[in-house]
């Protein structure tokens, strides 16, 4: 009898581990606009409210976006492909034609460099769709940079 009893608490175990249960159990962090999970880390963006809630992003369009639909106080970091650090946003300069999660294009840097923008025209490109993303304005984007 112990062994039937044995039987019917660990096949209903081995079953709930053999379909999923053995996952690796890391919470992945999901972008606050669109939702997709964040694996680009040279993309990655976070916004801070002024409540102190932090907002994360997988692409610096989705937080441009998110945080004007959300009109409080903002903090905004980016991640530096340059330094490899998050560096304040509204001091970093953006490239405009960088392949990345959402397409927009906006790869953030520390330092400045030839074509880069400011943190105020990536954002007001943004606002306009202005980006990679939006077919029409690829090619003068890529024409520009003479891709």
């Amino acid at each position: 009898m112990e062994r039937r009893a044995f039987i019917q608490s660990f096949v209903p175990l081995a079953a709930l581990l053999w379909w999923g249960g053995c996952e690796k159990s890391e919470k992945k962090s999901r972008c606050a606009l669109c939702g997709m999970d964040i694996t680009e880390v040279e993309y990655y963006a976070k916004a801070i409210d002024s409540k102190g809630r932090v907002y994360e992003f997988d692409d610096f369009g989705c937080m441009i976006l998110y945080t004007q639909k959300h009109p409080l106080a903002w903090s905004y970091f980016v991640y530096a492909r340059d330094i490899g650090a998050l560096v304040d946003a509204t001091k970093a300069h953006y490239s405009r034609t960088e392949t990345t999660p959402m397409h927009y294009g906006f790869g953030a840097y520390k330092e400045e460099g030839e074509g880069r923008v400011s943190f105020e025209e990536a954002k007001e490109a943004m606002l306009k769709n202005e980006t990679l993303a939006n077919p029409l304005f690829r090619r003068v984007l890529l024409k520009r940079e003479g891709q």
